[in-house]
């Protein structure tokens, strides 16, 4: 028989195929760990996202130093709250829209120092655990806290004790101007809908230049009492226009109330958004109904 140079080859071929075969089988369960990076100058988030989605919900715990570029940093003495967009690893700061602060006793409108949690709205945290789409901790007032994303909505779980609390929605968490920089946020406006749907924007100056989000955002319960501010104003049910610092609080009496398929629920949060207009984030928004906010999204934990 004689063998070609095409024959040889096709022979080689399928023995070096069956040869790496073996080892090609062989997988693992390995989990990521979503740590790393999130300290020194790595520059990552720890929080939850989708392949592709324009919702990364994740921690905010500070946004004035370099090493904050992508609104945490791990080791940082305090948090500010979690916000919805993210950037991972870019070493240059943008985004963090969105901020929502669950918190218990007086309204605080304003962070504070990292290093003084409590003179602000800022709080300790702990217990934190972070997997690929699923965030969590438990604030120094008690409140545990979850966050997971779809592709264009983020959701928010917090569990309060008993007694009172309130959500704080900042539309101003960006550091302070430097000289000749200009403002960061030049216009950014909160309105109350009739069905109680929270929707809004903001301008921005940091990396992108002049960059606008349009978010929606839904409660899991009726609130009983929504205010809303401009810095240290308290305003009607519209934030005058155009502030950088609007603001609004979520008031409710009661740390968890029980839905109408008979389980007890915490107060939960889902925010869409998006670059086009207000009214189309609400749509996004809109497409999850109340039986998927009783419930939450599958990665949320029950």
């Amino acid at each position: 028989m004689r063998l070609t140079r095409r024959a040889l080859l096709g022979s080689t071929g399928a023995l070096a195929l069956t040869g790496a075969m073996p080892a090609f089988a062989k997988r693992t369960s390995a989990v990521p760990d979503l740590w790393i990076g999130t300290g020194g100058d790595g520059h990552t988030y720890p929080g939850a996202t989708v392949p592709f989605g324009m919702v990364q919900v994740s921690p905010d715990t500070d946004t004035e130093n370099w090493a904050n570029c992508s609104g945490y940093h791990h080791g940082d003495p305090s948090i500010m709250g979690f916000s919805h967009t993210h950037l991972s690893g870019t070493g240059i700061a943008d985004m963090m829209d969105v901020l929502v602060v669950p918190a218990r006793g007086p309204v605080k409108l304003f962070p504070g120092a990292p290093d003084r949690p409590g003179e602000g709205y800022r709080q300790t945290y702990a217990q934190e655990t972070a997997e690929p789409g699923y965030y969590a901790c438990t604030l120094g007032n008690g409140v545990r806290s979850e966050l997971t994303a779809e592709p264009r909505v983020g959701w928010q779980r917090h569990r309060f004790p008993a007694g009172p609390g309130h959500l704080l929605i900042d539309l101003g968490n960006y550091r302070d101007s430097r000289p000749g920089e200009g403002p960061l946020i030049d216009d950014s406006r909160i309105e109350i809908e009739t069905d109680g749907v929270l929707i809004g924007s903001r301008r921005t100056f940091r990396w992108a230049k002049g960059r606008r989000i349009h978010f929606a955002m839904h409660v899991s319960r009726k609130p009983d009492r929504i205010t809303l501010h401009a810095g240290e104003q308290v305003v009607g049910g519209q934030s005058p226009r155009p502030t950088a610092f609007a603001q609004c609080c979520i008031t409710t009496m009661r740390a968890q109330h029980r839905s109408s398929y008979g389980r007890r629920c915490p107060r939960s949060t889902w925010l869409a958004h998006g670059p086009i207009s207000r009214r189309r984030s609400a749509a996004n928004s809109m497409r999850h109904d109340a039986r998927r906010c009783a419930t939450g999204p599958m990665r949320l934990r029950p």
